[in-house]
């Protein structure tokens, strides 16, 4: 019967992990399959060099209820056969990530080391070689933390020095899925063609367990061991 209690009680602790989003990651926001209609390559805005002549692109998302721990952000970005050898705008691209308070914005860090996702697009690679769309999981340097119920701003922008220019997909619906009350707001530039869009992105994090229910499971499981240690050094010396 211990046996099978402590066995539980293991599952149980793994299961409540997994189901609040921990380990692998869950995507809390996220407009990347919002379908484009028009015709063409999508809605793309370029993120120019030294942020002329429109200057960066500020994203905007809230958290609903709990603590997270932010995994990585995904951007869709447009490739044509015009962007030089051996050049990658995503490796380019300045992504930073501020946290709106009453009293300012906060920067958290920035996020890079850019990471192609095989999640297909609605233009992957094999519908045109020369002109399609791929997504990017960009990963926090160092690792954030997000509050609940909070605004947080990602600021995208491209330094002067850089060899291309960043093509990035946006969205004209205001249509995005989430999950725990998390919102999208209206992305914001200088870019008077971009005025009420919305940058394509997912947010991906994992809930961080709220302080008392960690204790009481960790707790309650080394209580079971100790006592299952306890019982096997007894049968040891009978």
């Amino acid at each position: 019967m211990k046996h099978f209690t402590l066995f539980a009680l293991v599952a149980l602790t793994a299961l409540s992990f997994t189901t609040r989003g921990l380990g692998q990651g869950t995507i809390y926001v996220s407009n990347l399959h919002t379908p484009w209609t028009e015709g063409g390559i999508g809605d793309i805005h370029g993120v120019f060099r030294g942020g002329a002549p429109y200057g960066s692109y500020t994203a905007h998302f809230t958290t609903g209820t709990g603590t997270y721990s932010l995994k990585a952000i995904t951007l869709e970005f447009e490739f044509d056969s015009g962007y030089p050898a051996g050049v990658s705008a995503p490796q380019e691209l300045a992504v930073q990530l501020f946290h709106q308070t009453a009293s300012g914005n906060v920067l958290l860090g920035n996020l890079g080391n850019p990471i192609g996702n095989p999640t297909p697009t609605q233009w992957p690679r094999s519908s045109n070689p020369n002109a399609y769309t791929t997504f990017f999981d960009f990963t926090p340097v160092p690792g954030m933390n997000l509050n609940p119920f909070s605004e947080y701003s990602l600021v995208l922008s491209m330094p002067a020095g850089s060899p291309v220019d960043a093509a990035v997909l946006f969205a004209r619906s205001s249509a995005f899925t989430s999950r725990d009350d998390w919102t999208m707001g209206v992305t914001t530039s200088g870019n008077p063609y971009e005025n009420g869009e919305y940058l394509v992105m997912a947010v991906n994090a994992t809930l961080v367990p709220e302080p008392d229910t960690a204790v009481l499971l960790s707790t309650g499981l080394m209580v079971l061991l100790g006592r299952k240690v306890s019982r096997s050094v007894r049968i040891l010396h009978v």
